[in-house]
């Protein structure tokens, strides 16, 4: 069945706003269909976190004594990880409906779920990875704070009494110490974030998605960066702001009803992850088929038909 609209991606190459307006646009007219499959998915995921809040477990994790807790909660891997991967399927199942509807194909939520449940084993391998990619890239920031840190330090305090040289070198170690962390977050995160999109609408493996991933960037890096920075930092701000407001509810009630406080936590949780992950991927299939349409010339059709 056509829908009334179909241009929600873009059908040349864009600018950065283009980009974002057809990401945003995008977002609004599937966000029904892809907030409840979000919302659906976040459901395992929650229900575990908390019965595992008010068992022992969550002491014991504390503990860091690995031996001991695989010792006496085993159990819990395997319903995490299947919880992982029902999480997987929904989100892949999101992908899949919102690269349809953005070409004007109606679909419903059971088929993509079914297309969801095809590829949740290939994107729960691919999640694994893709974490311990940015498990890498965190150690790499951390190897740069260490390695100039130090320096940088000796530099402001040398220049600290200065009126003009000290604030002037404070700004600049801020930049040298900033700028390239974000590059290699961003060099990471980027890949990360387009690897779902190409292993759901194309069809590819784990590992050849995180390298169409890394091909799709290519010379758009800053491009990227910028467009997954506003659904991205808006999803940063929303999860931990509730974060904080869950801590700050919990120190201030004494541990009074923490049953309630917690159960309503993962409530919110899952509704905030219903009205922000569709926009983040929205915004990355509308950045995905730009990127697609600059470096190889093609629309997306011709691929979402074959899967439909």
């Amino acid at each position: 069945m056509k829908m009334s609209y179909v241009d929600a991606l873009p059908e040349r190459a864009e600018t950065l706003s283009g980009v974002l307006d057809h990401g945003f646009e995008l977002y609004a007219r599937s966000f029904k269909d892809a907030a409840i499959l979000i919302a659906v998915g976040a459901v395992p995921g929650a229900i575990f976190g908390f019965f595992l809040a008010q068992s022992s477990a969550a002491a014991f994790l504390g503990s860091l004594k690995f031996g001991a807790l695989f010792r006496n909660y085993w159990w819990a891997f395997p319903i995490w990880l299947g919880a992982v991967w029902f999480t997987c399927c929904c989100y892949a199942a999101t992908i899949y409906s919102i690269g349809l509807r953005a070409r004007g194909q109606s679909l419903r939520w059971k088929p993509a779920l079914r297309r969801g449940m095809q590829v949740g084993v290939k994107l729960l391998l691919l999640t694994l990875l893709s974490l311990l990619i940015f498990a890498l890239a965190i150690a790499a920031c951390g190897v740069w704070v260490y390695a100039v840190g130090h320096q940088l330090v000796q530099w402001v305090s040398q220049f600290s009494g200065s009126p003009i040289f000290g604030p002037l070198f404070q700004a600049l170690s801020v930049v040298v110490m900033v700028a390239p962390l974000v590059v290699i977050i961003g060099f990471f995160s980027v890949p990360i974030l387009l690897a779902p999109c190409t292993m759901v609408l194309l069809n590819q493996g784990v590992f050849s998605s995180i390298g169409s991933g890394f091909m799709l960037m290519g010379q758009h890096f800053w491009r990227s960066v910028l467009v997954f920075s506003v659904p991205g930092i808006l999803l940063i701000i929303a999860s931990t702001a509730l974060n904080v407001a869950t801590v700050l509810v919990l120190l201030l009630g004494g541990g009074e009803g923490k049953f309630w406080y917690e159960l309503i936590a993962q409530l919110l949780a899952i509704a905030l992850q219903a009205l922000l992950m569709p926009m983040l991927i929205a915004a990355s299939i509308a950045h995905f088929s730009d990127l697609l349409i600059r470096r190889e010339g093609r629309d997306l059709q011709l691929q979402l038909d074959a899967l439909s």
